[in-house]
This record gives structure tokens, C-alpha cells and sequence, in this order.
């Protein structure tokens, strides 16, 4: 029996394929219908969880909510990567009530490096979304049983932000959530950032040690094969066309798309493209070429 474990979704918003493509026409991206009909066809396969994740932020999907009570229907656990900037009270609400975990982005809470590092002044609204999510996902005492983490914040740390890494791990001991910090890129696309938001190149390895200190060990979801919830063969990710993708960090495509191939054919596409790389922690590092690819300590 094929046990599909995890799914990393591309919303409507995604940027991953550009949005003049999109408006062109040279893109068409899956309906609502379609989705439906993937998220039902996978978990009749086994599936467990839904991560929503895009460049843009998912929450902005006209069909968002559709999909998360469509998911909490079929028993699905959903998991949302978000800036957490459109998190109110009647949203906040909405995903505890249908058993929704939540990734924010939270790299700082001083207004100066946020303000650098987003260069937006969605400062003061973000700070009123942090305690909408005390209020809703906050305090170690309703997560006493152990079970799992409904809330994991998510850290990029640069030599702007290195400072507010001890208050994050505070707010995040004070509230009952995880933390996963990691330093900022050198390799691939983050590189192009690098000037901007690391001052040393050679700071890197510094940065990288100081987030591990404070980082929690513990995943918010894992796959059977590791931490990476959409690098393992009993995974999907899947584009916003209906591609499946192999890495959402370099995404890689293989040779499926749900719109023309059974999701059978495009677990075993994937499987088939990710057994090629033999044994790996990050499935990134090893299309990438680089780093000790089967090593989880230096994935």
C-alpha cells in the first residue's frame, strides 16, 4: 500500500511560476474543482498532512478556507507557512477550530530590522497579528498533553537579526511553541540577498551555530524519511499547475502532472527521480551538489 505522508501545496498566490505567465495565458493554474479532487484522491492514498506554502502568502487564496475545511473533513491535519499579516481574530479562530498547525515567518521584533529586512511598515500590523496568535495558539498549558506543536515560528538569521534571536526563543518558551532558526543562505538564490542582509560572508558559520543553539530539535511534521516534509519519495509537492515538483527549495519538476497522470504514476515519478541521488538528508544539498548530503546534523 502507497502511504502518502505529506503534501506541500503551491496555492493560487504562488510565484514560483511568474504572474505575467499567468496572465498571459501560458500558465493554467488548478482550479478549486481540481484541488478538491487531488487533496480527495491523496488521502484516499494514505495521505496525513497538508502543508500550504507559496512564495506569495497562502492565506490571500480566494479558496484558502475552502481547501482547509475541505481538508478537516477527510481527517487531514493542515499546516500553513505564512508572514502571519492577515491573522485576525475571526482567522485565527477559523484555523484552531479545524485543527489548522501554524509556520509564521518571525525573523525579528524590533521595528528598525523589520522595517530593513521587509522594507515594508507592516511593522505595528504585525505585531498585532503575534498577539492575535498568543491569544488563539498561546500558552504551554493547552499543548500540555505532548501530543504536537500547533505553532512553529520560522527564523532566518542574518547579522541584522542576530540580536532578537533570544527574545523569539523566549516568546516561543513563554507561549509553548518551536522554534526553527537557520542561518541565512550563501548557495543558490539566497546568495543574490547576501549583501543586503549578511554583512561577512565568513559570519556565516557563526550565524549558523548560534541559530542551532536556540533552534528547537523537533520538527513540526516529519516525513518517514527525515525532516524534510517534501524531499522524501512518499511525498508530493505540487505546483500551481498541476506539476509535481521534487524540492520546493530548488524547484526541481519531474516529469508528471496530476491534470495527466494518475497520483500513483506521480509518487512513482518522483520516487524514481529522487532515488537517483542515493542517500540524502537535504534533498536541496544534493541537487545542488554541495554539503554533506547524508548527514542530518549538517543538513
Amino acid at each position: 500500500i502507497i502511504a502518502v505522508v505529506d503534501l506541500l501545496f503551491y496555492t493560487r498566490s504562488c510565484r514560483t511560476l511568474t504572474m505575467q505567465a499567468v496572465e498571459e495565458g501560458k500558465v493554467e493554474v488548478l482550479t478549486r474543482e481540481e484541488i478538491f479532487k487531488f487533496i480527495k484522491e491523496a488521502s484516499e492514498l494514505g495521505l496525513r498532512t497538508l502543508i500550504i506554502q507559496g512564495m506569495a502568502e497562502p492565506t490571500e487564496d480566494p479558496y484558502f478556507r475552502d481547501y482547509i475545511e475541505y481538508a478537516d473533513s477527510l481527517g487531514l491535519i493542515s499546516i500553513v507557512f505564512s508572514n502571519i499579516l492577515n491573522l485576525d481574530d475571526d482567522l485565527a479562530e477559523f484555523l484552531f477550530k479545524h485543527n489548522v498547525s501554524l509556520a509564521p515567518s518571525v525573523d525579528t521584533l524590533t521595528k528598525d530590522i523589520y522595517q530593513y529586512i521587509t522594507t515594508s511598515d507592516y511593522y505595528d500590523r504585525f505585531m498585532e497579528s503575534i498577539e492575535v496568535l498568543k491569544r488563539h495558539y498561546g500558552s504551554q498549558d493547552k499543548w500540555a498533553d505532548g501530543k504536537r506543536a500547533r505553532v512553529l515560528l520560522s527564523m532566518v538569521v542574518t547579522s541584522y537579526n542576530v540580536g532578537d534571536i533570544e527574545a523569539i526563543r523566549e516568546l516561543c518558551n513563554e507561549q509553548g511553541w518551536l522554534l526553527c532558526s537557520k542561518a541565512f543562505g550563501v548557495k543558490g538564490s539566497a546568495k543574490d540577498n547576501f549583501p543586503k542582509l549578511a554583512c561577512d560572508r565568513d559570519y556565516y558559520t557563526v550565524l549558523q551555530k548560534i541559530a542551532m543553539a536556540y533552534a528547537d530539535k523537533v520538527m513540526i511534521t516529519e516525513t518517514s524519511e527525515g525532516k524534510c516534509a517534501c524531499g522524501g519519495t512518499k511525498g508530493f509537492l505540487v505546483d500551481i499547475d498541476g506539476t509535481i515538483g521534487a524540492c520546493g527549495d530548488m524547484l526541481t519538476r519531474v516529469d508528471a502532472n496530476i491534470r495527466t497522470h494518475s497520483l500513483e504514476e506521480c509518487l512513482k515519478a518522483k520516487q524514481d527521480y529522487v532515488g537517483k541521488l542515493g542517500d540524502y538528508a537535504c534533498l536541496s544539498k544534493a541537487l545542488r551538489g554541495f554539503g554533506d548530503v547524508k548527514s542530518t546534523q549538517e543538513a
